[in-house]
């Protein structure tokens, strides 16, 4: 399924990624008067019912915990979350506990916010993200504070999501490492306006001029490989350092 927000195009099918001034993108999808925005799916254009069905089908998530909630414990937090967004949700208790296996926070329920790690407070949010079984999981800097091994865990609960239920994942971040190395269709704004969009690779690595003069950051690897390249070395570009000093070995 391809979903067109706006202008921008994202699908259910692999990673999205979103890079540069995005806050007003996930704005526009928080909105109230979200059937203002211009909605295609499989390039058929959303009538105003039919977007605010969408909307009750996407969920983001959020930076942080707000701080009034520290003193709940994990099951209680979700639980008003449900009642909140008066989410249908039959029995509630197996939904939290199931969202929060899902994360691999297994007996985390009556844990208490204030005392998790940032990490934890992470993935307690994604799995508050789950509750409503949505179609479009919205992530902002949901990375910051994993360590690789969870970096990694996350990334292949999203391919789980992506091939077995066909879900949406948009991640917006502005780590271009990370976003080059998990992310296949890129999405990147400047100014608030969309300023360019396509395959990941392609676009880092042939647009590195036009992202850097608008403020967007190129991965290193491809930046040293371009350095190398005008020398006349023809460097493969590589997503893990690994591999690129392989490859530099094979060819000077």
């Amino acid at each position: 399924m391809e979903v067109k927000i706006n202008s921008a195009i994202v699908t259910d099918n692999i990673i999205n990624g979103v890079i540069g001034t995005y806050d007003f993108f996930i704005n526009n999808l928080k909105k109230i008067d979200f059937d203002n925005n211009n909605i295609y799916i499989d390039n058929k254009r959303l009538t105003k019912e039919e977007k605010r069905t969408l909307y009750k089908k996407i969920s983001i998530v959020d930076t942080n915990i707000d701080n009034i909630y520290y003193s709940l414990s994990i099951y209680n937090y979700m639980k008003m979350y449900i009642l909140n967004k008066t989410l249908t949700v039959k029995d509630y208790r197996k939904k939290i506990i199931d969202s929060l296996k899902i994360v691999g926070l297994n007996n985390y329920e009556n844990k208490i916010i204030n005392e998790l790690s940032s990490s934890e407070v992470k993935l307690v949010l994604l799995a508050t993200a789950l509750l409503s079984n949505p179609d479009i999981i919205v992530c902002n800097e949901l990375f910051n504070f994993f360590d690789i091994k969870t970096r990694k865990k996350v990334i292949d609960i999203f391919n789980r999501l992506i091939d077995n239920y066909h879900k949406i994942i948009i991640i917006c971040s502005n780590d271009s490492e990370f976003i080059y190395r998990y992310t296949k269709n890129l999405i990147c704004f400047s100014k608030n306006k969309l300023l360019i969009q396509g395959d990941t690779n392609k676009l880092f690595e042939g647009n590195t001029l036009k992202l850097m003069n608008n403020s967007i950051n190129i991965p290193k690897t491809i930046l040293f490989t371009n350095l190398v390249r005008k020398k006349g070395i023809k460097l493969n570009y590589n997503k893990d350092i690994r591999d690129l000093i392989k490859d530099i070995y094979k060819k000077v």
